[in-house]
């Protein structure tokens, strides 16, 4: 993975783009799906709180995004 985001990204960077790919829904779903097939051991139960939670605050974030993406817009229409 770092190997990849450093052929991406500057050495500076490459941390970032590691975070943001980790955050990634999709991300998690994947890693989940590979720890159930890899992973004899893998807690199943633990990993769906995980994953929820994680779910959870992305949908937070966007939101808190989006309406401050409308407070700048309406901002503008006062003047």
């Amino acid at each position: 993975m770092t190997d990849i985001a450093k052929y991406k990204e500057r050495d500076s960077r490459v941390a970032d783009s590691i975070k943001n790919w980790i955050r990634n829904k999709g991300t998690i779903e994947f890693i989940g799906t590979w720890e159930e097939i890899h992973n004899p051991d893998f807690k199943v139960v633990e990993f769906d709180h995980f994953r929820m939670n994680a779910i959870s605050r992305m949908k937070i974030l966007v939101e808190n995004h989006s309406v401050k993406m409308l407070d700048n817009e309406t901002d503008g229409e006062d003047q």
